[in-house]
């Protein structure tokens, strides 16, 4: 189950070789922002990016067709894991991500 509240997200944690049993108590905490990408795929065509199927390449570079595709994107800013023996819960923050999300968000998300 994802949970959005404004631009903050909640969403579970995809391991490849985890069963969900394991990340039940876990979920990832995502930022969703613009992406500069929607739209543009016909300007980079033209820019010089060469179409290759699924993706664009330009000097040893490549970007995946899939990027030009949805109007904003999210990333991972932290992990939140339940521990339902204490009844608390442990928010690890990628990089300086984390604080700078507003509280009543992060309170909104965790209460969900």
């Amino acid at each position: 189950m994802k949970v959005r509240i404004n631009n903050i997200g909640g969403e579970p944690i995809r391991c490849i070789g985890k069963r969900f049993e394991e990340n039940k108590y876990e979920c990832s905490v995502v930022k969703y922002h613009p992406n500069a990408y929607y739209g543009l795929l016909e300007q980079y065509i033209q820019d010089g990016w060469e179409d290759k199927g699924n993706c664009l390449y330009h000097n040893r570079c490549h970007l995946d067709k899939k990027y030009f595709l949805d109007k904003e994107t999210h990333y991972v800013i932290a992990f939140l894991k339940y521990n339902p023996k204490s009844n608390s819960t442990q928010l690890t923050s990628v990089n300086d991500s984390a604080p700078k999300i507003e509280e009543a968000s992060l309170l909104e998300l965790v209460n969900r």
